[in-house]
């Protein structure tokens, strides 16, 4: 979870990681990348699903270790 300033409510809010999917990545990769960028931790894919609505895909992935 990381806090996020959100313009449209004004405030800081709670999130989960999340981002877009690079030309070339698959959404496993883009969810381990979004983690180490948003939270500084590297993590390791534990489950993944099909692509679900409106394209969007769920990854679960495990923080391993910070960097400090």
């Amino acid at each position: 979870m990381q806090k996020q300033f959100r313009p449209p409510v004004a405030s800081v809010t709670i999130e989960v990681p999340a981002g877009l999917i690079d030309a070339g990545e698959t959404a496993e990769e883009a969810a381990v990348r979004e983690l180490k960028e948003e939270t500084g931790y590297i993590g390791v894919v534990s489950e993944s699903s099909p692509i679900m609505f409106n394209g969007m895909n769920l990854v679960v992935v495990a923080g391993e270790q910070g960097l400090g």
